[in-house]
């Protein structure tokens, strides 16, 4: 430390990003740009631990560099953006739960084809014919799906 600043490559292991994330952070708009000290290199305020690490927490909720970099910039400039942040968090939080629903429906879908595979397997001999599992994924689909089969032919299963 120097002078209670940081140097970028301090910061940087302490939080555990490279220098040139610190630099992106700063082009983006959601880290302040840093000061130059009398040597002309940059030096970070010690806050920017804290930022950094309310960034990649938020980065890992969901949140984007440039949702960050608008509401810092409203926060910046006296408008504090508390009830935006909590209304994109709400949206994002939906989404989640939308993508976990679709992964449980492919999940149950992918059990349902296991299923099918496994009395296929037991019902085929490997030495004389093969089971054709990959193809039967054109034409069957389990009853877990929800979905009726995609491939027919004039109301006829193929």
């Amino acid at each position: 430390m120097n002078n209670g600043f940081l140097k970028p490559g301090e910061l940087a292991r302490l939080v555990g990003v490279s220098t040139d994330t610190l630099h992106h952070y700063e082009r983006v708009g959601v880290l302040p740009i840093a000061e130059r000290g009398g040597n002309g290199y940059r030096q970070y305020d010690p806050e920017s631990v804290e930022r950094i690490a309310a960034i990649q927490h938020a980065l890992h909720l969901g949140f984007t560099l440039q949702e960050l970099a608008r509401f810092y910039a409203a926060k910046s400039s006296g408008n504090p953006p508390c009830h935006q942040v909590r209304a994109l968090a709400a949206e994002k939080l939906e989404s989640l739960r939308e993508r976990i629903a679709a992964l449980q429906r492919l999940e149950g879908e992918l059990e349902g084809i296991l299923g099918t595979w496994d009395e296929r397997l037991s019902a085929s001999d490997p030495a004389t014919a093969p089971a054709r599992l990959l193809e039967a994924l054109g034409i069957e689909r389990p009853a877990t799906s929800g979905r009726p089969p995609k491939n027919t032919l004039n109301g006829r299963k193929q």
